[in-house]
C-alpha cells in the first residue's frame, strides 16, 4: 500500500482473487508483481504506458494541486528534480 502523504509504501496486504479468474494490477508497483505472476502462471499480459517525462510532470502536478496532496513548492521541486 502506497501512502502519498508519506511518499512511500507503508505496508503490504495479501490479495485474494476468490472465484475470479482474472485481476488487473495498475499503478506504481504493478510492474513489481509481474515476475511473480508469471511464475505462478497467472500473468496474461503486462502493458507499460510510457509518456514523455514532462507530460507526466504536468499531469501529476495538476492532479496533486487539485487534491492538495503537498505544498505547491514541494511538488514543483520534486517534479523538476
Amino acid at each position: 500500500m502506497y501512502e502519498i502523504a508519506h511518499d512511500r509504501a507503508v505496508r503490504t496486504e495479501r490479495f485474494f482473487l476468490g472465484k475470479s479468474p482474472v485481476f488487473v494490477a495498475e499503478g506504481l508497483f504493478a510492474g513489481d508483481i509481474a515476475p511473480a505472476c508469471r511464475e505462478r502462471g497467472i500473468l496474461a499480459d503486462a502493458v507499460v504506458v510510457w509518456r514523455k517525462p514532462w507530460k507526466n510532470f504536468v499531469r501529476r502536478l495538476l492532479r496533486d494541486l487539485v487534491e492538495r496532496r503537498k505544498p505547491p513548492l514541494t511538488l514543483l521541486r520534486r517534479g523538476l528534480a
